[in-house]
Formats: structure tokens, C-alpha cells, sequence
């Protein structure tokens, strides 16, 4: 990919004010980022009523930072259409990101995958119970995934990596690339970090939104491990079975208010898991 292409992809991927469903719009009407970015707003409206000028919606510096980014840390962008690009996130969403950013093997997105979730500040049973189940996982091959972020998922990280095994860590905010240890313990390990949201730029809204929309891209089978109700965990679970992911959960003493979403979740139709050979059940 040339250098004028590079920046073009990146520049219509990072405008924050118009949403993915118009880039994409204009993608089929027009062919290119670069020819989408050369359209006067006439042209772009009659496709689109977010329509207005895009260049200059991208701060200044801020593409010459991600592609530093790039250079300094070995990381990828990845756009959409190229190899390398993630089958299942192609396969499951009409409205797949222009771009998504990795540092790490790629490759792992073509393993047999298990996420993990649930709440933010766990019971201490549960964050054990998830490295447990994490651990007993990447024993037997599986991959996992969660988001870099505390709770049910760093310890089902965690988990994965004591393994060891294959592992993917899902970034939901700028910063984060650059300042989560546990981020550099899934590289350490040869794993991989994945986001939709770029490095070293301004955070769009409803960034950790986007974070679980990815995760429930990636995986065969969600599982949620402790939740409240009420909370974003249950959100992505029904984002993970609206686009086919298998959603599982942990079931909860009806007197334990943290697990009440687990619990929810199974009268829903979520499949029930105690233990490892149960996930296994699900991904045979």
C-alpha cells in the first residue's frame, strides 16, 4: 500500500464526527478513502446526510503519531478488504471498522476462541474462579480473549497467560496501548493486542462500547462469569448473540447481588458452565 493510501485510510478511519455506516456509504459510491475525502460536499450528500467537509476533521500530528506509533512499536493497522483483515469480524458485521490496530500475532484470531467477562470489581471467588477457568482453557488449546481492563477479564488474562496459552487482549482506549504492564505481559507471551480505537489519538465516544463490540466479534463462546444486573457486561453478551457468538455464564446464589446478571442471563437461554470440561462441551 502506497504512502497517499496509507494516510488516506487512516484519516477517513480517525474522523470522529461521522459515523462508520456514512464512511462505508461512501466507500461503495466511491471506490477509495482518497476518493472519498476528494468529494465536494454535493457528491457526499446525495449519498449520506451526515455530508459536510472532511479534510481537516483530523487534528493535526495526529496521523504522523499513530504512524510512529506503528514504527516504534512494530504495530499494524489493518484495513478493511486487506489480508489480514479479521474473518470473523468481516463475517459477522455488515458495518465492520475501517481499520483496526494490533501489536502481535494476528494469527491467533483463527483459533478456537473464548471470552471472558463480567464485572469490574469482582468478588475475589470469582476473579479466582476466572483464572481458573482461563488457565484450564489455554491448557487445552483454547484461545482467550478479553478486554485490558480490571476484573473478570485481567484475571481471565492472567490466567491464560500462567497457561500458558494462546491470548488476546482487547484495547478500548487510546491510552491504553501505551500504558497497561498487562498489555506488554500478553506480548511477552506471544499473544496479541487488538482494538478498533487508535493509538496515540483523540478517544471517540463510546470507545469501550466499541471495545465489546470487537471481543464479541472475536470469539466462539462468551462467557460471563460474575455480573450484576443491569450492568454493560449483559449488553455484551446480547451484542455476542445477536452476531452468533455462543453466550454462556456462571450461575450465582440467588442471595449474591454481583451475580444476579449471571443468572439472568441463563433464564435468557445462556448455557450453563461450572467448570473447564463444560467449556469444552461448548467448543468441542
Amino acid at each position: 500500500m502506497s504512502k497517499g493510501s496509507y494516510e488516506a485510510w487512516l484519516e477517513l478511519a480517525l474522523i470522529k464526527e461521522v459515523s462508520l455506516e456514512a464512511k462505508l456509504i461512501w466507500l461503495r459510491a466511491f471506490g477509495s478513502p482518497a476518493a472519498v475525502l476528494a468529494q465536494p460536499v454535493a457528491e457526499l450528500r446525495k449519498h449520506s446526510e451526515e455530508a459536510g467537509p472532511l479534510r481537516g476533521r483530523v487534528e493535526d500530528g495526529v496521523i504522523e503519531a499513530v504512524a510512529a506509533w506503528t514504527k516504534q512499536t512494530g504495530g499494524t493497522c489493518v484495513f478493511l478488504g486487506e489480508a489480514g483483515y479479521p474473518r470473523r469480524v468481516l463475517e459477522r458485521f455488515a458495518n465492520a471498522p475501517l481499520a483496526l490496530f494490533a501489536r502481535g500475532d494476528l494469527g491467533l484470531l483463527e483459533e478456537r476462541a473464548v471470552a471472558f467477562a463480567g464485572a469490574s470489581a469482582p468478588t475475589p471467588d470469582a476473579a479466582l474462579l476466572a483464572r481458573t477457568l482461563a488457565l484450564e482453557a489455554g491448557r487445552e488449546g483454547l484461545a482467550v480473549a478479553a478486554g485490558v481492563s480490571p476484573g473478570i477479564a485481567q484475571a481471565a488474562l492472567q490466567g491464560a497467560l500462567t497457561a500458558p496459552g494462546p491470548c488476546v487482549g482487547v484495547v478500548g482506549g487510546a491510552a491504553a496501548w501505551d500504558s497497561v504492564r498487562l498489555g506488554d505481559e500478553i506480548l511477552a507471551g506471544g499473544g496479541l493486542l487488538l482494538g478498533e480505537i487508535a493509538p496515540r489519538a483523540p478517544a471517540p465516544r463510546q470507545g469501550y462500547a466499541r471495545r465489546h463490540r470487537l471481543l464479541a466479534a472475536l470469539a466462539d463462546l462468551l462467557l460471563v462469569v460474575e455480573a450484576p444486573l443491569g450492568c454493560d457486561t449483559l449488553k455484551l453478551a446480547a451484542d455476542a448473540a445477536d452476531v452468533g457468538c455462543e453466550v454462556a455464564a456462571v450461575p450465582h446464589s440467588p442471595s449474591n447481588p454481583a451475580g444476579r446478571g449471571c443468572n439472568q442471563l441463563l433464564r435468557d437461554g445462556a448455557s450453563l458452565v461450572e467448570n473447564a470440561k463444560d467449556i469444552q462441551v461448548l467448543l468441542p
